[in-house]
């Protein structure tokens, strides 16, 4: 759990050594408004980047002050986290009363990991302190049991291919989707095989709480 305060001391050369062993994961809690603040005093150049281990982040001066350029800077960040080791990052915000205080970036090398911390966001989310984004860009997530996004990022991603379940489960475990493990077959899979949105083989068997040795055909909405 890495907790700065302001821009000096972090280092994305640190991350990287810590990510170098495969068992090691990381909090670390990524607060923008040091660095909206500081962002266009040359005194700070050398901390930006050295935290962003890139001269990318001065990229974000050519966008307006406000939430596009908070977008860019936190995208840079988690692009960064994945180049230098973290092969599974999911950023997740804390607000209170409305606003947002800060980011938290948990970076992994292990999927089930991945899958683990979304989970736990998603069961303490129903109390609005949290939001979790597949992109760290992306507009703040509203928690709800509607699991239609996951559904459709299913079909875009696999459509019209038989896929064994454990593919689709390894997508879902990972940070390419809000979504985790748990939200999959009855939640998901279950409703689309009704709907004919799927195909499954081996026929005969309408529920999905049995995994091994099943295949999916996403056939698109009809």
């Amino acid at each position: 759990m890495i907790d700065p305060f302001g821009i000096k001391g972090n280092t994305m050369e640190m991350f990287r050594k810590i990510l170098k062993n495969d068992r090691s994961e990381i909090f670390f809690s990524f607060m923008y408004e040091p660095i909206r603040r500081w962002i266009a005093q040359p005194a700070f150049e050398a901390h930006l980047t050295a935290l962003f281990g890139t001269e990318g982040w001065r990229r974000a001066l050519s966008f307006p002050e406000g939430d596009e350029r908070k977008r860019f800077v936190h995208e840079l960040f988690r692009e960064q986290l994945k180049k230098n080791g973290a092969k599974f990052v999911v950023p997740f915000g804390l607000w209170r009363g409305g606003r947002h205080v800060y980011t938290i970036f948990f970076c992994t090398g292990n999927r089930t990991g991945c899958n683990l911390m979304k989970e736990s966001i998603w069961s303490t989310a129903p109390q609005g302190a949290y939001d979790l984004r597949v992109r760290a860009s992306e507009q703040r997530m509203l928690f709800d049991t509607n699991t239609e996004p996951l559904a459709r990022q299913l079909e875009d991603t696999f459509l019209g291919q038989w896929v064994p379940i454990e593919t689709v489960e390894r997508f879902v475990m990972g940070d390419e989707t809000l979504f985790h493990k748990r939200h999959l077959r009855r939640k998901t899979l279950q409703p689309m095989l009704r709907d004919g949105r799927i195909e499954r083989r081996p026929e005969g068997a309408s529920s999905f709480s049995n995994g091994r040795g099943i295949e999916i055909r996403f056939l698109g909405t009809p």
